[in-house]
């Protein structure tokens, strides 16, 4: 990614894709009941769970931070993110690397997600 600041207030950033996938895909939300819920998640993986806080990065440094962690994620173990909001754009790159999201809304401002394999 690149980030360019021309004036106070003003930001512009650039991400690139690395590999050749179609450049648009369409997100969709998963309904209650879909996938396991979230306390069975973090139950499986309790003690083998990397816990990352990107709620107050900029953008787009909460979806770099947390496709850079699922990087260096070892077999069995899960991420559990402390996020703003449901990261719309990060769900396809999810589904692109093989990972699965469960999500657990806490209010307004506030979402925990715990990304697994």
């Amino acid at each position: 990614y690149e980030t360019e600041r021309p004036e106070p207030g003003v930001v512009y950033t650039y991400l690139r894709k690395t590999e050749k996938e179609p450049a648009t895909k369409e997100v969709t939300e998963t309904k209650a009941g879909e996938t396991e819920d979230f306390k069975t998640i973090e139950t499986r993986f309790t003690g083998k769970m990397k816990e990352i806080d990107v709620r107050d990065l900029e953008m787009p440094m909460p979806m770099v931070t947390v496709l850079e962690e699922l990087e260096k994620l070892s077999d069995g173990e899960a991420l559990y993110v402390h996020h703003k909001r449901l990261p719309q754009y990060l769900l396809p790159e999810l589904e692109n690397r093989g990972f699965k999201p469960v999500t657990k809304p806490v209010d307004e401002n506030n979402m925990k997600l715990i990304i697994y394999k």
